[in-house]
């Protein structure tokens, strides 16, 4: 593979990283919003629940 190859593997890689990084962040910024989320929205016996669909 070319140098150039690599480095856009290399630039694809960290931002995916980067990504993840955010999302863990987020999500666990939420959490309390999903338990409330959950606690008035309990799951029924639909293909779906509430939480899944957001």
């Amino acid at each position: 593979m070319s140098e150039a190859v690599l480095n856009e593997k290399e630039t694809t890689k960290n931002h995916i990283v980067h990504l993840l990084d955010q999302l863990k962040i987020v999500y666990q910024n939420t959490q309390k919003d999903r338990k409330k989320i959950v606690a008035n929205f309990r799951p029924s016996n639909e293909e779906f629940s509430l939480l899944e669909e957001i």
